[in-house]
């Protein structure tokens, strides 16, 4: 970084000093209320402002650590991403960075590898952290199934009962025992006529009894007679 005359010096760390206290309140209140969409947005404003301010005297990679954060706080402004423990962190380690920034300026100069640290976590958090995680819903499932059935032009299709029409024919009353007519029994054709039947018709006569007492008397004469 290159030297920074005295006079800007001075007002720029009484300005960063300002900024940084006010930001570091905002983010202990940020930690109570997370959803509070006025403290992002302040969280935001200060980091945008310390931007501008460490650009317009010379310091350029201070300016970088204040952008990274600013890019943060706007992809939770912007509802990108969800604010979480992991984003109150870094933005708490950009505090402590613009500390440790100021307390070297009114030394002299800023050093040490600090700033680029804390740069780099921040835009790694940003490429990596906040990217979404690719769901597999059960429509996907669904249309892939689908299009595996239609490759198949040659087999049947065969329609899958609706959720209606199974409860309507799990509660539909058998008709078989009402509805259907009993069916009529069995037509048995007349027995033959067996030979014994036949004999006996031609061994038995109908005759009155005054003729078999008449037999009986001529008989009983014809032995007589003998």
């Amino acid at each position: 970084m290159g030297a920074i005359p005295d006079s800007l010096k001075q007002i720029f760390v009484a300005e960063i000093d300002e900024q940084v206290e006010a930001l570091e309140s905002g983010l202990l209140k940020l930690e109570k209320n997370p959803t509070e969409q006025s403290l992002i947005s302040e969280i935001f404003r200060y980091s945008h402002n310390i931007k501008g301010s460490s650009a317009a005297v010379g310091l350029t990679d201070l300016a970088g650590l204040a952008h990274a954060a600013e890019s943060l706080m706007s992809q939770v402004k912007n509802h990108h991403i969800k604010l979480n423990d992991d984003i109150l962190a870094l933005l708490l380690r950009f505090v402590d960075a613009l500390k440790d920034s100021s307390t070297q300026l009114k030394k002299g100069e800023i050093t040490g590898p600090l700033i680029s640290a804390e740069t780099e976590a921040i835009r790694i958090y940003l490429e990596v952290g906040s990217k979404p995680t690719a769901i597999s819903t059960p429509g996907a499932q669904i249309t892939e199934t689908h299009s595996e059935s239609s490759s198949k032009p040659n087999e049947p299709h065969i329609a899958q009962p609706t959720a209606s029409e199974i409860v309507t024919t799990t509660l539909q009353p058998s008709t078989s025992s009402t509805s259907s007519k009993p069916s009529n029994p069995p037509v048995r054709s007349p027995l033959p006529t067996t030979t014994t039947a036949a004999n006996s018709s031609d061994e038995f006569i109908k005759i009155s009894a005054r003729k078999v007492d008449r037999l009986i008397e001529l008989f009983g004469e014809q032995v007589i007679l003998q």
